[in-house]
């Protein structure tokens, strides 16, 4: 929820000066009744109404100050007509209703404190309860994330839109329709629950094709690496018989390899790819060095730095980085990662996980869709990481490449994401790429390396406190100490 918008609706009960606003659905059939009742102690749920009306009409309500309303209307049987300029209705937001649903006392009152605070907001959506013959569970959203909405449209009829902007689109009349048109500073989220709805089958996240074939930029691949000759070995083994892309070239930059087989292959891989140099880089490990290095070293227009420790899995991984990587609106790009044995192991960094970062759907199955699709779907996150991650080289220096003096081993590449975020440019993770992921198993540890997290962490916490604070694509209601969603 964006600042200050929570003290607004709190304090949204004691205004007079509220806009009206109404709840359209569909037209076959007048209300047939309109109970309003003032709020009462009393433990008896609200009970929806499942007559049909007996004539046609539409379902219009207005609130009132402590007033609920509640509406009987028959099902959808098509798209309503309204348009304001031939049948103007007093009113400055609407809703998209119907049958069965049932919105809570103080939905209005929470909308209007909003509009009010936000007024460059064109929608907002809110939080829903899903009933059935079980019980009711909550259905939190995510935060307004454009990407993920185009295979998982999760708005759904749990929102409000300005009059005049529904008016526009009157042959497309729904939240998810009408959100399309609008920038991603035009839509906001109120996390709070104020729908009921009926449940229905979960929809299953639409495969998104997201695919460059019309250009094909030059690619540079940047590799740190030390010893450890059998990940690399598969590693450059997939890259070079698995991408279908062909216009990408490999840095591989060593840091200190002294084990006798790491020399020989990386002798043998630079006598035999005409697209892969190798640059030294000696002294104590640091990734952030490293990779600067290598981006340094190679001129492609896009950078994309792997580990050594990584397997590709999707052939045309390249391609589907890039169509997301080109858009100007967009910094890094990430992929989804899996352990060995298939488990999901990275689907985007979680600010606040764990009290700093995360890696929020890590044990999920591989096909297992996790929250709102996210694990099979492309969507908006805070960071990904740079175990796989493409940005453009001019975005990349613009945001001041990695920090190698403060964050010279972990948190690099979500310091990376938030600096790219700062600058107006998004992070996406594509979930349809997908690579093999050994999990640091080069970097190696000890005492030294325990001592740089720690201070690494307590930089990073420094530096982005109030960004952890409350991740954009999370939802406050939730566990920053779970995998999975789980409520706290």
């Amino acid at each position: 929820m964006p600042p200050g918008a929570r003290d607004a609706i709190l304090t949204a009960n004691s205004r007079q000066d509220r806009p009206t606003i109404p709840a359209l659905g569909p037209i076959s059939g007048f209300l047939s009744t309109l109970r309003a009742r003032r709020r009462k102690k009393s433990t008896q749920p609200a009970r929806r109404s499942r007559d049909s009306p007996p004539t046609s009409g539409a379902c219009v309500w207005k609130a009132r100050p402590k007033i609920y309303a509640r509406a009987r209307v028959a099902d959808w049987t098509g798209r309503a007509q309204f348009r304001p300029d031939e049948n103007p209705l007093p009113t400055d937001f609407v809703a998209w209703l119907r049958a069965g649903d049932l919105v809570r006392p103080n939905a209005v009152a929470c909308f209007d404190a909003y509009f009010s605070r936000f007024p460059s907001h064109q929608l907002a959506y809110c939080d829903e309860i899903c009933s059935d013959y079980a019980g009711w569970k909550p259905v939190l959203k995510p935060g307004w994330s454009p990407t993920l909405h185009l295979s998982q449209p999760y708005i759904g009829r749990a929102a409000f839109v300005r009059a005049a902007l529904a008016g526009a689109r009157q042959d497309d009349m729904s939240a998810d329709r009408v959100v399309d048109g609008l920038s991603p500073h035009e839509v906001g989220a109120l996390r709070l629950p104020l729908f009921e709805f009926p449940a229905a089958p979960a929809p299953t996240p639409a495969q998104f094709e997201a695919i460059c074939r019309d250009a094909r930029p030059s690619v540079s691949i940047v590799i740190p690496t030390r010893d450890k000759a059998d990940l690399l070995e598969a590693c450059l083994a997939s890259l070079f018989e698995r991408t279908a892309y062909s216009n990408f070239d490999v840095v591989l930059v060593d840091n200190d390899s002294v084990e006798p087989r790491t020399l020989e292959l990386i002798r043998d891989i630079e006598a035999t790819f005409d697209r892969l140099k190798v640059v030294k880089i000696p002294g104590e490990f640091n990734f952030s060095t490293l990779s600067n290095a290598g981006a340094q070293a190679c001129d492609g227009e896009f950078l994309l730095f792997l580990n050594n420790d990584t397997q590709i899995v999707t052939p045309d991984w390249i391609e589907r980085l890039l169509y997301f990587a080109r858009d100007p609106k967009v910094g890094a790009v990430g992929a989804k990662l899996l352990y060995p044995d298939r488990k999901t192991q990275h689907v985007g960094v979680l600010l606040g996980m764990g009290g700093v970062a995360g890696h929020f759907g890590a044990g999920l199955d591989e096909k297992a869709p996790g929250w709102w699709g996210r694990n099979l779907a492309p969507h908006e996150v805070s960071a990904v990481t740079a175990a796989c991650m493409m940005v453009e080289r001019k975005k990349f220096d613009a945001a001041g490449r990695f920090d190698e003096v403060n964050l010279p081993v972990d948190l690099n590449d979500v310091d990376l994401c938030l600096r790219l975020g700062e600058r107006g440019w998004r992070t996406i993770c594509h979930s349809q790429v997908v690579l093999i992921h050994h999990q640091s198993a080069s970097r190696g540890g000890g005492l030294r390396l325990q001592q740089v997290y720690a201070r690494e962490r307590r930089f990073f916490l420094e530096r982005w406190r109030a960004v952890i604070r409350d991740d954009p694509y999370f939802h406050p209601g939730l566990s920053l100490y779970a995998t999975t969603e789980m409520l706290p």
